[in-house]
């Protein structure tokens, strides 16, 4: 800095290179250590009904030591000047990306399954989890909201999916082969499969969509003021243009980071039935022709997306 380049050939350059100020930077922190994360469980099975299986589970696990990016030299509310110089490390010094390993997570779930066993031609698979995953940072790139206190930061996961039921199944049609030749060929081996799905959203934070805090980081979230609940018997129509109460939220006050916390509303769920259906029509005895046919979200149902949850933005609260 700057680009090109041209080292100092002797200590007498050295000492008298001037750097361009203020730098900017990205750094490691210098007690950087690999993760740890630690799992269980306890589950208990049991048979029942001859060719099912059922089974009770807690599973949980916890990370410590994990990557996350901050902002190691935020601007400081109050202090005079621009940006740069109400920096903590002014004037030497503007953006630090401190990149550590300070992240921390746990996760805890009830898990149930029920599985049938291949019989009579149908085999059936069931699972639904409860569960809840808490982080500081879900992902590499993502900075703590509060340069200041990543405490306020810790909330649900970016991937924390509170509800999620499956349910697969295989039917194997009967094969009629004791019946007529045309209607054996037309009606016996068919076999359809599916899955259903359902699943709660993922965590919504709302951002204020302004650097009230003056940190730099832009990362402000809004001050909760209301209830952000609506009825869930609204149309879809009203649905797409307030999935949440808009006027539950206000800008933060100067030098604050916002009340709301992290991921605390959740998302639109998702549901989705995919089906398939299947015939094999044997040619020789050695060769056999397969039909298939597979049909994702068979219902055609739309499964809405997330709202906007920028609260300077026009489009604030809709889909």
């Amino acid at each position: 800095n700057p680009f090109p380049f041209k080292a100092p050939s002797n200590a007498q350059e050295a000492q008298s290179y001037k750097w361009v100020l203020p730098l900017t930077l990205t750094q490691w922190t210098p007690n950087m250590r690999n993760a740890v994360v630690q799992q269980w469980n306890l589950n208990l099975q049991r048979e029942f009904l001859s060719s099912w299986i059922g089974t009770l589970a807690y599973v949980g696990s916890k990370g410590n030591h994990l990557f996350m990016t901050a902002e190691m030299n935020p601007g400081v509310y109050g202090r005079p000047g621009n940006l740069n110089q109400r920096r903590v490390y002014a004037p030497n010094f503007a953006q630090i990306t401190d990149q550590s390993s300070r992240g921390n997570s746990s996760y805890h779930a009830f898990q149930a399954s029920v599985n049938k066993r291949l019989t009579h031609g149908l085999t059936i698979l069931a699972n639904y989890t409860w569960s809840k995953l808490l982080d500081d940072s879900s992902s590499d790139g993502s900075t703590p909201n509060n340069p200041f206190d990543f405490r306020q930061n810790r909330g649900r996961s970016d991937f924390d999916i509170p509800h999620r039921f499956v349910i697969s199944y295989i039917w194997q049609l009967p094969s009629l082969k004791n019946s007529p030749g045309p209607l054996r060929y037309v009606l016996g081996d068919w076999e359809t499969n599916g899955i259903l799905t359902l699943q709660s959203g993922r965590g919504l934070s709302i951002t204020s969509g302004k650097d009230n805090s003056q940190s730099g980081t832009n990362q402000d979230r809004a001050d909760l003021v209301g209830n952000p609940f609506l009825s869930s018997s609204r149309s879809r129509d009203e649905v797409l243009a307030q999935y949440f109460n808009p006027a539950a939220f206000a800008q933060n006050p100067a030098g604050t980071f916002g009340t709301s916390g992290r991921n605390f509303l959740n998302g639109p769920g998702d549901a989705t039935i995919d089906f398939g259906l299947v015939k094999v029509v044997p040619i020789t005895e050695r060769f056999r022709v397969q039909l298939r046919g597979e049909f994702f979200n068979f219902l055609n149902r739309v499964n809405l997306g997330n709202p906007n949850t920028n609260a300077s933005s026009a489009q604030f609260g809709r889909i």
